[in-house]
């Protein structure tokens, strides 16, 4: 999954359209390449595309909060979760 709001400097889904739109404008000006912005803004803009993007990114923070607990030292790692959540884990960029 493509990180929208981050490529826009998001860290959440904004509560207004305006707020979306100024952000697309002022990454526009930056050195974000024009597909990306294209994309992210076909996808944050349409109001059902958007809702679904907004529910799944609730979901991979929610994973990636879950896999940051599994480093602490009291985690009990059962069903493997360490492993089925690798991919939302700190280092989740490099992959």
């Amino acid at each position: 999954m493509k990180n929208y709001l981050d490529r826009l400097g998001l860290e959440r889904f904004p509560d207004s359209i305006d707020t979306l739109q100024d952000a697309i404008i002022s990454t526009g000006n930056s050195t974000c390449d024009a597909q990306s912005l294209n994309d992210a803004e076909a996808v944050l803009t349409d109001p059902v595309v958007g809702e679904h993007y907004k529910r799944l990114h609730r979901q991979y923070e929610a994973m990636a909060t879950a896999a940051s607990l599994l480093e602490k030292g009291d985690a009990v790692n059962t069903h493997r979760w360490k492993e089925r959540l690798m991919e939302f884990g700190p280092d989740s960029r490099d992959l």
